[in-house]
C-alpha cells in the first residue's frame, strides 16, 4: 500500500501495486493493459512503478460484484 501524490495535487491517496490488482481480479497484465487503454482501470505511474488508486478498484470490484 503506498500514498502519492495524485494529478499534481497535494493530496495523499493509497494506492495499490499492480500485483496487488492482478491478485484481486484474477487477471493478468495483459487485461490491465488494456483496461488502461478503454479506460475502465486507469494506472498511476510513481516513478517507472505502475499503481492503481484504491478508489478506482474498488468502485470496479462494486461494479464486477466482486468482494
Amino acid at each position: 500500500m503506498k500514498e502519492f501524490k495524485a494529478g499534481g495535487q497535494d493530496r495523499n491517496e493509497e494506492a495499490r501495486t499492480e500485483g496487488e490488482v492482478m491478485e484481486k481480479f484474477g487477471v493478468c497484465h495483459t487485461t490491465l493493459y488494456n483496461w488502461d487503454k478503454s479506460g475502465v482501470l486507469v494506472p498511476v505511474k510513481v516513478g517507472r512503478k505502475i499503481h492503481y488508486r484504491l478508489g478506482d478498484v474498488q468502485a470496479l470490484l462494486e461494479r464486477r460484484g466482486i468482494k
